[in-house]
Protein backbone atom coordinates (compact mmCIF):
# COMPACT_ATOMS: atom_id res chain seq x y z
CA UNK A 1 0.00 0.00 0.00
CA UNK A 2 3.00 2.32 0.29
CA UNK A 3 3.29 2.43 -3.53
CA UNK A 4 -0.30 3.56 -4.05
CA UNK A 5 0.32 7.35 -3.97
CA UNK A 6 3.15 7.01 -6.52
CA UNK A 7 0.99 4.88 -8.78
CA UNK A 8 -1.81 7.46 -8.63
CA UNK A 9 0.63 10.30 -9.39
CA UNK A 10 2.15 8.47 -12.38
CA UNK A 11 -1.31 7.50 -13.66
CA UNK A 12 -2.56 11.10 -13.31
CA UNK A 13 0.52 12.42 -15.13
CA UNK A 14 0.05 10.00 -18.05
CA UNK A 15 -3.64 10.88 -18.22
CA UNK A 16 -2.84 14.61 -18.18
CA UNK A 17 -0.35 14.22 -21.06
CA UNK A 18 -2.94 12.34 -23.15
CA UNK A 19 -5.64 14.90 -22.45
CA UNK A 20 -3.21 17.65 -23.48
CA UNK A 21 -2.39 15.81 -26.73
CA UNK A 22 -6.08 15.28 -27.49
CA UNK A 23 -6.86 18.96 -27.00
CA UNK A 24 -3.71 20.32 -28.69
CA UNK A 25 -4.01 18.14 -31.79
CA UNK A 26 -7.76 18.27 -32.23
CA UNK A 27 -8.81 14.76 -31.25
CA UNK A 28 -7.66 11.16 -31.13
CA UNK A 29 -6.40 10.86 -34.72
CA UNK A 30 -4.52 14.16 -34.49
CA UNK A 31 -2.91 12.99 -31.26
CA UNK A 32 -1.84 9.75 -32.95
CA UNK A 33 -0.23 11.70 -35.83
CA UNK A 34 1.25 14.39 -33.58
CA UNK A 35 -0.37 17.21 -35.57
CA UNK A 36 -3.84 18.57 -36.34
CA UNK A 37 -5.59 17.08 -39.35
CA UNK A 38 -6.28 19.83 -41.89
CA UNK A 39 -8.36 17.70 -44.27
CA UNK A 40 -8.79 14.24 -45.73
CA UNK A 41 -7.18 13.94 -49.16
CA UNK A 42 -8.67 10.57 -50.06
CA UNK A 43 -9.39 6.98 -49.17
CA UNK A 44 -8.36 3.78 -50.92
CA UNK A 45 -10.13 0.47 -50.31
CA UNK A 46 -7.40 -2.14 -50.19
CA UNK A 47 -9.38 -5.29 -49.49
CA UNK A 48 -13.01 -5.75 -48.79
CA UNK A 49 -14.78 -8.95 -47.90
CA UNK A 50 -17.89 -9.71 -45.95
CA UNK A 51 -16.02 -9.99 -42.69
CA UNK A 52 -13.02 -7.69 -42.99
CA UNK A 53 -12.12 -4.40 -44.67
CA UNK A 54 -8.76 -2.70 -45.08
CA UNK A 55 -8.58 0.94 -46.04
CA UNK A 56 -5.78 3.46 -46.55
CA UNK A 57 -6.76 7.02 -45.63
CA UNK A 58 -4.55 9.97 -46.56
CA UNK A 59 -4.66 13.19 -44.52
CA UNK A 60 -3.08 16.60 -44.94
CA UNK A 61 -1.68 17.58 -41.54
CA UNK A 62 -1.23 21.04 -40.06
CA UNK A 63 2.29 21.47 -38.74
CA UNK A 64 3.47 24.40 -36.67
CA UNK A 65 7.11 24.09 -37.74
CA UNK A 66 7.45 23.35 -41.47
CA UNK A 67 10.96 21.90 -41.16
CA UNK A 68 10.54 18.30 -40.01
CA UNK A 69 7.04 18.11 -38.55
CA UNK A 70 4.65 15.64 -40.14
CA UNK A 71 2.81 17.13 -43.13
CA UNK A 72 1.10 14.01 -44.49
CA UNK A 73 -0.63 11.30 -42.52
CA UNK A 74 -1.28 7.79 -43.79
CA UNK A 75 -3.73 5.71 -41.79
CA UNK A 76 -4.14 1.98 -42.31
CA UNK A 77 -7.60 1.11 -41.03
CA UNK A 78 -8.65 -2.48 -40.38
CA UNK A 79 -12.29 -3.15 -39.54
CA UNK A 80 -14.20 -6.36 -39.03
CA UNK A 81 -17.38 -7.49 -37.34
CA UNK A 82 -16.20 -6.86 -33.80
CA UNK A 83 -12.91 -5.00 -34.11
CA UNK A 84 -11.37 -1.75 -35.28
CA UNK A 85 -7.65 -1.15 -35.62
CA UNK A 86 -5.86 1.97 -36.80
CA UNK A 87 -2.17 2.26 -37.65
CA UNK A 88 -1.00 5.87 -38.15
CA UNK A 89 2.05 6.76 -40.22
CA UNK A 90 3.05 10.45 -40.08
CA UNK A 91 5.35 11.60 -42.90
CA UNK A 92 7.27 14.80 -43.55
CA UNK A 93 6.92 16.45 -46.95
CA UNK A 94 10.20 15.03 -48.20
CA UNK A 95 9.27 11.52 -47.00
CA UNK A 96 5.89 11.80 -48.73
CA UNK A 97 7.56 12.87 -52.00
CA UNK A 98 10.04 9.99 -51.77
CA UNK A 99 7.21 7.53 -51.09
CA UNK A 100 5.32 8.92 -54.09
CA UNK A 101 8.34 8.40 -56.36
CA UNK A 102 8.92 4.87 -55.05
CA UNK A 103 5.27 3.94 -55.58
CA UNK A 104 5.33 5.37 -59.13
CA UNK A 105 8.50 3.38 -59.89
CA UNK A 106 7.00 0.18 -58.46
CA UNK A 107 3.82 0.62 -60.51
CA UNK A 108 5.71 0.84 -63.84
Amino acid sequence: MDDYPWFAIVFAAILAVWIYKLVAHGGFRGAMFGARIRDTVGELDITSSRFMKQKLVIYRLDSERPSNDPAVGLEMRFTSFASYQMQPLPLTKSQARTLSQLLARAAE
